[in-house]
C-alpha cells in the first residue's frame, strides 16, 4: 500500500478480535456445545498522555526525530458476534481504533485486529477453522534506528494475516485425536523493513482426553517452519529456522472458584543462516484464575517460548514473561483493576552489520485503574502505568508514564 493510500484510510477501522471458535485443540468445547447467540457493538474514545510515546532512551528518539512526550485521541469501535447454527458456531470480535498524536502525527495510524471461527460438530470428527487479519504500527521501542540508517523510518506498519484448521475426533469423552495446520504471513509496509517479512506454517498432531471430573489433557507434537522471502541466504534458501517441540498440556476448573491450565514443551530450534546459537530446551505456560473472594478476582500467568518479530532484527528471540492482575468490585458500579508484568528478551541472529546491537532486554510495567458504569450503557474509566525498559547498553533504556481517559457506549 502506498503511502498516499495510507492516508486516504486514515478511517478505516481495525478489528481487534478474540475468535470464540474453539482453538487448535480446546477438546473441552466440543463436550460443552455451542455458545448462546451474541450480537453486540459499543463505540468509545479513549484520550492518553505518554511521557515517552517513543519508548525510546532520548539519544535514540533524537536519532528517530520523535517527541517523546505526546498525547493522543483515538476513536474505537467494538464487535462482538456469537451465531449458533444446529450443532455448529459461527464467531467474531473485536475493536476497531485509529490514533490521532498532537506532536508526533507521522504516527497517526489505524490499528486493526480481525479473527473469525467456525466450529462444526459432525458425527464423528469436530473440525474447526479459523482466520485472523491485524495491522499496526511498529513498536518504536523494537526497532533499532541507527545514526547511520538511510532513511529513518518510524512509520513502519506490520500487517498479520493467518489462518488455521483443526480436527478433533472421537466421543464426548474419552481419547481424542487430533491435527491441525496453522499459515501465518507477516510483512511490512517501509521498504526498509522488508527483509523482516515472514512466513509461518505449523503442523500440530495430538492425543487428548476430555473428562468432566478429571481434567482435559492433550499431548502432542508439533513442527513450526519461519521463513524470510525477502532475505536470502548465500545458497539462494530464504533466511529462517525451523522449530520441532513435543509436550503436554493439561486444564481443569476446580470448583467455581479456580480455574488452571498447564502446558509444557521440549522444543529444539535450528536457524539456517550460519552462526546462530540453536535454541534446545523446555518452553512453558502456566494460567490461574482465582475468586479470591467474592468481589476480588486474581490472574496470573507465566510462560517461556521462542518467537521471531516483524520489528527485531533478529533470527528469533527467547521470551520469557510474568503477569499478575487483581480486579476489586468495591460496589455494583465501581471496579478496581491493578496489575503487574515482567519480559525478558534474549536474541539471536542479531544483524552483525547494525551500528546498535540489541541482545538483551527486560521490561518491567505496573498499572492501575478504575471503571464506573455510569448506566447500563455507558461506562468511564481511568487507568495509568508505569513502565521501565533496561536493554544492554543505555542506548535501549527508557521509562515512560501513561495517563489514560475512556468512555464507552453500549450501541
Amino acid at each position: 500500500m502506498e503511502k498516499g493510500e495510507t492516508r486516504v484510510n486514515k478511517i478505516v477501522i481495525g478489528v481487534s478480535v478474540v475468535a470464540a471458535a474453539a482453538t487448535a485443540f480446546a477438546t473441552s468445547a466440543h463436550a460443552q456445545g455451542a455458545p448462546a447467540r451474541d450480537i453486540s457493538i459499543s463505540a468509545s474514545v479513549r484520550a492518553e498522555h505518554q511521557s515517552n510515546a517513543a519508548h525510546a532512551s532520548a539519544a535514540q528518539a533524537a536519532v528517530a526525530g520523535i517527541t517523546r512526550s505526546d498525547q493522543m485521541i483515538a476513536p474505537n469501535v467494538s464487535v462482538n458476534v456469537a451465531l449458533p447454527f444446529g450443532a455448529h458456531s459461527f464467531s467474531l470480535s473485536g475493536t476497531a481504533s485509529y490514533s490521532f498524536h498532537r506532536r508526533n502525527k507521522q504516527r497517526d495510524r489505524e490499528t486493526m485486529n480481525f479473527s473469525s471461527g467456525l466450529a462444526m460438530r459432525l458425527p464423528v470428527c469436530d473440525p474447526t477453522f479459523s482466520a485472523s487479519l491485524s495491522r499496526r504500527l511498529s513498536d518504536l521501542g523494537d526497532i533499532v534506528t541507527s545514526p547511520g540508517a538511510n532513511p529513518i523510518t518510524v512509520e513502519n506498519v506490520e500487517t498479520v494475516k493467518a489462518f488455521g484448521a483443526n480436527v478433533a475426533c472421537g466421543k464426548d469423552f474419552g481419547l481424542r485425536p487430533t491435527f491441525g495446520i496453522d499459515y501465518q504471513e507477516g510483512r511490512n509496509d517501509e521498504p526498509t523493513r522488508k527483509f523482516r517479512d515472514r512466513n509461518v506454517t505449523s503442523y500440530t498432531a495430538g492425543l487428548g482426553y476430555v473428562h468432566p471430573s478429571i481434567a482435559d489433557l492433550l499431548i502432542f507434537a508439533q513442527q513450526r517452519d519461519t521463513r524470510h522471502p525477502n532475505s536470502l541466504l548465500p545458497d539462494g534458501r530464504e533466511n529462517g529456522n525451523r522449530q520441532r517441540s513435543v509436550g503436554a498440556s493439561f486444564s481443569r476448573d476446580i470448583g467455581s472458584r479456580l480455574k488452571g491450565s498447564v502446558e509444557v514443551t521440549y522444543a529444539e530450534l535450528k536457524a539456517r543462516q550460519a552462526g546462530v546459537r540453536p535454541f534446545t530446551g523446555l518452553n512453558w505456560k502456566a494460567d490461574l484464575s482465582a475468586q479470591a473472594t467474592s468481589r476480588m478476582m486474581v490472574n496470573a500467568s507465566v510462560s517461556r517460548s521462542t518467537s521471531s518479530s516483524l520489528a527485531i532484527d533478529a533470527n528469533y528471540h527467547v521470551n520469557t514473561a510474568y503477569n499478575l492482575g487483581v480486579s476489586y468490585v468495591v460496589t455494583p458500579l465501581i471496579n478496581l483493576q491493578g496489575g503487574f508484568s515482567y519480559t525478558r528478551r534474549r536474541f539471536e541472529g542479531v544483524d552483525p552489520a547494525a551500528l546498535q546491537l540489541l541482545t538483551s532486554d527486560r521490561r518491567a510495567t505496573v498499572n492501575g485503574g478504575i471503571s464506573y458504569q455510569f448506566s447500563p450503557k455507558l461506562l468511564f474509566s481511568i487507568d495509568a502505568a508505569h513502565e521501565r525498559r533496561s536493554g544492554n547498553g543505555t542506548f535501549f533504556d527508557y521509562t515512560n508514564n501513561r495517563f489514560g481517559l475512556n468512555v464507552s457506549l453500549a450501541l
